[in-house]
């Protein structure tokens, strides 16, 4: 996802899409902080709606919580962030930031 290559974009977006799924955040969290480290660079081989795309499907919702959050903050607030990318960052990290929300208001009942 992170790695310039000729994977057509229809499997990109699908691994994108499956990568961060729930229920499997044990084995998928060594790659949280990565997401947030590497998808900025990708915007140096992708472009316009792939670059948005894929970084919005592979978002890691599924691992929201406040070190995430804090991840987020931290890549949108590099300079020279993509406009593109900027924006699907922002997105997934509004729909992160409502879950946790939601889970911390409706995880007793």
């Amino acid at each position: 996802l992170v790695e310039p290559g000729d994977t057509p974009a229809y499997e990109l977006y699908a691994t994108a899409e499956g990568f961060f799924e729930p229920g499997q955040c044990e084995l998928t969290a060594p790659f949280l902080g990565r997401y947030f480290r590497e998808m900025p660079a990708t915007a140096g081989h992708r472009h316009g709606w792939a670059l948005g795309r894929i970084a919005l499907l592979a978002y890691p919702t599924a691992h929201a919580s406040a070190s995430s959050l804090a991840l987020a903050a931290e890549a949108l607030a590099a300079d020279g962030l993509d406009p593109v990318l900027r924006r699907s960052l922002v997105d997934g990290t509004d729909v992160a930031r409502r879950a946790l929300a939601s889970q911390a208001r409706f995880a007793s009942r």
